[in-house]
């Protein structure tokens, strides 16, 4: 396994503390569609357990972690 869930919950919140909001691409490194499946995991977890939520102003837009 190259990564887990709770890995890349840490990858995020990381990234939350220097910025309001970060795009769901800019949480991986490349294209590996297994890393950006386990960063959208891992913001649904966080999103669950009222850390982060999930924003996407329109079908098929970006999708962004925000702070709470």
């Amino acid at each position: 396994i190259r990564f887990s869930i709770q890995d890349m919950m840490k990858r995020i919140q990381v990234l939350l503390r220097e910025k309001e909001r970060v795009a769901l691409g800019d949480v991986v490194a490349g294209h590996d569609t297994m890393e950006l499946i386990g960063a959208l995991l891992a913001g649904l977890e966080m999103s669950k357990a009222s850390v982060a939520r999930l924003v996407q102003s329109r079908l098929f837009s970006r999708i962004y972690i925000a702070r709470r």
